[in-house]
């Protein structure tokens, strides 16, 4: 039997596209009945995000809240967002 033992920068490299591919993986999109909002035939219940909004110029929070913010929840059926100080 042939022993092989990685070098220090050969695990990395492993390591590195291990990690992406997990990445890669998580960041596929939910199959229909997840995007449904429906997990065998029962409706998921509502997600409340929280936006933690720092010290911004008057103009940023505004747009955030009147135009982002609305947006977002209109296309994410099933999330609400509460903005904090």
């Amino acid at each position: 039997m042939t022993q092989y033992s990685l070098s220090r920068r050969e695990f990395l490299k492993v390591a590195a596209v291990g990690s992406t591919v997990t990445l890669i993986a998580a960041c596929q999109p939910a199959g229909p009945a997840a995007q449904s909002g429906e997990a065998g035939g029962q409706a998921a219940a509502p997600t409340e995000l929280r936006f933690i909004k720092l010290a911004m110029s008057d103009p940023v929070p505004v747009y955030f809240e009147d135009t982002v913010i609305p947006g977002f929840e209109e296309a994410n059926s099933g999330l609400t967002v509460t903005v904090d100080m």
